[in-house]
């Protein structure tokens, strides 16, 4: 009965209730904080992460926009500056896949104390005329990494005139000089010449040497011009009718076309019997053993390339099949001490030589094809010496001097960048030379065409002859006449260069 009672009164007391409830409430507090602060934390940690992803996405884009405005600076650049589609990629390529390729760009804010980058490749997916090249761009910050690309097409768009804007030289002008003209010991010039200088003394006349056309300076009231003896009876001097772009001309060897990056050509080797011989080993062309003439070689380009040395020798004859394509071969030495080069096809062959070009005796290049299937870009320094060599191709120098000398004759264009050129002891020349840097010195010979130079000077009886010169398939553009068309392309790649969208 007493143990009842009692148990009824335990049950019914409220003491130390409110303890539990209120230890009961503080328990599920505390759980709703913790994930309260879990959640809150989490949202805050995914917060940062995605600034940061997005932040590299900014960083990847920005690599790509970047890239390529650089790269439509380029096209439109190289563009201005080259005649034909083969010129054109060769100046392009070698700065996308090199220059470009593979850098890294960190011109950027730090972002979260980290200093972030655009890691930029370039891939050329296809070959040819369009081409089409990729842009990927790797932005990073600390550890994260997002990758943007975009694709673009490179359009070679041929010029008006065969390929050039430079229109044709005024009719008659034998020579444009831009300083002195020195005739002597019956030197002659058989034509207009044009002198671009306002200094006094600048034509000196002695002896029988003359001038049969009309001469034009930019001041005709500038009696001083002349330096002739006292016998002579002074030219009426004509104004000049138009305007010679000298910096412009100048600036093209700034830019001068440059080797593109190639493969090397595979060995290919001659097997008659028990005689063989390496004609191409290991990057090196040898056009030296009479195998080279029994076997007929033919070296067939299906594609573009590189050699270390070719060496000729044995008056044999290098026969390079281009097809109707237009190819290019980049040599980092180039020795015809005996030798010759024939062009089969009907296609352009463009040779870089980076280094060395060195001839011998009577050497031959191109004899038979036309003038413009051969154009011939010399990077090196050393002088280049073509006496008794017979050329029917574009040469352009970007530095060294040039000589031509007995028993050897051009036709074509010859450039130089170098400080002197002469054509001596009966040198047979048919061209348009430039050297806008040099002393062109004529001598012993008949030179028929046009000099555009620095200076000029004509000794012993030799005789420059104005000769109507084709320039509708130079590469670049000096001169400015009364309305001359703009150049396509001109501050706008237009067609040249096509995007596609950013794509991650």
């Amino acid at each position: 009965m007493f143990r009842s009672i009692q148990r009824k009164q335990i049950f019914n007391s409220e003491s130390g209730v409110s303890l539990i409830v209120a230890v009961m409430t503080l328990f599920v507090l505390s759980i709703i904080g913790v994930t309260i602060a879990t959640v809150t934390f989490a949202n805050i940690k995914l917060s940062t992460t995605d600034r940061e992803y997005q932040s590299t996405y900014y960083i990847a884009e920005a690599g790509v926009n970047q890239t390529y405005a650089e790269i439509k600076d380029l096209i439109i650049s190289s563009y201005n500056n080259t005649n034909t589609e083969v010129d054109f990629y060769a100046a392009v390529e070698p700065v996308l896949l090199a220059d470009i390729n593979n850098s890294v760009l960190t011109n950027f804010e730090p972002s979260f104390g980290e200093k972030p980058t655009a890691n930029i490749s370039i891939t050329k997916i296809d070959d040819g005329n369009p081409r089409t090249y990729r842009i990927s761009s790797e932005g990073q910050i600390g550890e994260r990494h997002r990758t943007v690309s975009k694709e673009f097409t490179v359009n070679w768009i041929p010029k008006a005139g065969g390929g050039t804007p430079m229109p044709a030289l005024p009719e008659g002008v034998a020579a444009i000089i831009k300083n002195n003209v020195n005739l002597s010991g019956s030197g002659t010039i058989d034509g207009d010449l044009y002198l671009d200088t306002e200094l006094n003394n600048r034509i000196k006349v002695d002896g029988g040497a003359g001038i049969t056309g009309d001469i034009y300076v930019k001041d005709p009231n500038n009696d001083a011009i002349f330096d002739m003896p006292d016998w002579m009876t002074k030219p009426t001097l004509n104004y000049f009718g138009f305007e010679f772009d000298w910096e412009k001309l100048e600036r093209f060897f700034d830019s001068f076309p440059t080797a593109p990056s190639l493969p090397l050509h595979e060995d290919v080797k001659i097997v008659a019997g028990s005689n063989q011989h390496d004609v191409i080993k290991n990057g090196n062309l040898y056009i030296n053993n009479y195998l080279i003439r029994d076997e007929n070689f033919v070296l067939n380009l299906d594609q573009n390339y590189h050699f270390n040395r070719a060496t000729f020798g044995g008056n044999y004859t290098l026969k390079i099949n281009i097809g109707n394509s237009d190819r290019v071969l980049v040599f980092d030495e180039l020795h015809l001490t005996n030798g010759h080069i024939e062009i089969i096809g009907t296609g352009n062959l463009t040779i870089f030589v980076k280094n060395e070009l060195k001839f011998g005796s009577r050497p031959r290049l191109n004899f038979g094809g036309r003038t413009d299937q051969l154009t011939i870009y010399y990077e090196g320094a050393e002088k280049v010496d073509f006496t008794t060599v017979d050329i029917n191709a574009n040469i352009l120098v970007k530095r060294a001097d040039v000589t031509y000398g007995a028993g050897g004759g051009r036709e074509g264009l010859l450039v130089s960048g170098g400080n002197y050129v002469s054509v001596a002891n009966g040198a047979e020349m048919d061209s348009i030379i430039v050297a806008p840097f040099a002393k062109v010195h004529l001598s012993g010979n008949k030179t028929l065409g046009v000099v555009i130079a620095e200076e000029l000077e004509i000794t012993g009886g030799t005789k420059l002859e104005y000769k109507q010169v084709d320039t509708s398939k130079f590469p670049f553009d000096f001169i400015t006449v009364p309305n001359e068309p703009s150049n396509p392309g001109s501050g706008d790649s237009g067609d040249l260069l096509i995007p596609k969208p950013n794509i991650e």
